[in-house]
């Protein structure tokens, strides 16, 4: 025992002699700090979990983004013909109720679709933010749709547990991304719900308030009377992949993902607990400045385009660009399964105001395109707008950082490519008015 550190050390298995002109002088003892190695070897372990982790998220990101794309866009597509063919029907001499209740229920149903679909892809997103992070662009949030949400979305886990009662005063719209912060909430919901055992709703109770604090900030509280978080445990929570939990019940990322995305967005997490009482989980977030454009007339410019263009979609998922036809089927829509077909296309004369390309492709990805057209005309390199699944190699990210062409993460919403369609438009007939 060292009497300094209080660690254990010990004797390796043997001492080396050390000589001098046939006389042993003495021996050199070798020791060993047991728990300095055990830090190490726990270390390393993390490390390599980690780098595996982030070759697993790379790959994850790019094989499900795609199909939650087509979920998403098509649920928006559905919900839009929805909208009309009721509008429609209505003209045509009003609807029944049973009629109207079938649309009310099938409109939610859509909407279900859209959010699970939004979950599954912020949940894609941060994973791979945890394990490589990107700076996300400013944006805001407004709290009581993220709250409803994240309790939609964890009701299965809390109705067997708890009463779920929620208190929000008129809070500001926060600086950060509303999905994201929707997921933050879903996290420390799941794990409120997790720290009551089932069978006692009539005397449980998970509460979410929100209030503006002395500071300015808006704070979330989420308090449940929960077993407790032990002193020893609660100052690991945020750590990635300490969890409490059985095996194969949680995997230690909730909280730590969940953390790193508050800091993100510039705020703070913490908690508060007591042993036999409960737990609150604060977040304390900045609210957006008076300044900014207030969300409705950011969703103004979302409007569908007046404006009818040639757009050529790249990409070599076919359900991708069915979509994307569908979704622009106001405009003349060339799909091409390849770069190779999509420069056949362009080589054959045919003109476009807007080229629609997915970055991570087989052969030729959409760099290649990019190099290619850029030799060709740069009015049409600089056309280009690429869509990405998140699959970042290090080439791919400085290309992105180079070049001034915008990029749509998938999943997208059918708004955003709307709106990117549009503005292209809008710029192209502009200078075409010079």
């Amino acid at each position: 025992m060292n009497a300094t550190t209080g660690s254990i050390r010990t004797i390796s298995d043997h001492a080396t002699p050390v000589f001098e002109r046939g006389r042993t002088l003495g021996a050199v003892m070798v020791f060993r700090d047991i728990t300095e190695q055990k830090k190490m070897e726990q270390q390393l372990e993390l490390t390599d979990r980690l780098a595996s982790l982030g070759t697993m998220a790379a790959g994850v990101a790019h094989e499900i983004n795609n199909p939650v794309t087509v979920v998403i866009s098509n649920a928006c597509y559905l919900e839009d013909d929805l909208v009309r063919l009721r509008a429609e029907l209505r003209g045509a001499g009003g609807e029944a109720p049973a009629i109207a209740a079938r649309f009310d229920e099938l409109q939610q149903a859509i909407g279900d679709i859209k959010s699970g679909g939004a979950r599954i892809g912020a949940i894609v997103a941060d994973l791979r933010a945890f394990v490589r992070p990107e700076p996300h662009a400013p944006g805001q949030a407004d709290v009581a749709r993220a709250v409803a949400w994240a309790v939609r979305s964890t009701a299965t886990e809390t109705h067997a547990r708890a009463a779920v009662v929620i208190d929000l005063a008129a809070v500001p719209c926060v600086v950060g991304d509303e999905a994201r912060l929707g997921q933050v909430l879903i996290n420390v919901l799941v794990n409120a719900a997790h720290a009551i055992a089932p069978g006692h709703v009539d005397v449980n109770l998970i509460r979410i308030s929100a209030a503006v604090d002395d500071r300015g900030r808006v704070v979330i509280e989420i308090t449940d009377s929960g077993a407790g978080i032990p002193a020893e445990v609660r100052a690991r929570i945020f750590e990635p992949f300490f969890t409490t939990k059985a095996v194969g019940v949680g995997t230690g990322l909730g909280l730590s993902i969940s953390h790193g995305i508050v800091a993100s967005m510039g705020g703070e997490m913490e908690v508060a607990s007591e042993v036999g009482k409960g737990t609150t989980i604060r977040i304390c977030l900045c609210p957006v400045p008076v300044a900014t454009a207030p969300v409705a007339a950011l969703a103004a410019s979302s409007a569908p385009p007046v404006i009818r263009g040639r757009i050529l979609v790249v990409d070599d998922d076919p359900m991708v660009l069915r979509t994307v036809r569908r979704v622009l089927a106001a405009h003349h829509v060339v799909c091409a399964e390849s770069t190779a077909e999509a420069l056949a296309v362009i080589d054959g004369g045919q003109t476009f105001d807007l080229i629609f390309a997915g970055l991570t492709m087989p052969a030729m990805n959409g760099i290649g395109l990019f190099e290619e057209l850029l030799e060709r005309s740069a009015d049409l390199a600089r056309g280009v707008v690429f869509l990405t699944g998140g699959a970042f190699s290090p080439r791919s990210a400085a290309f992105l950082r180079s070049v001034a062409n915008q990029r749509i993460d998938e999943p997208f919403v059918v708004e955003t490519l709307l709106a990117v369609v549009s503005q292209r438009l809008a710029a192209a007939a502009a200078r075409g008015h010079e």
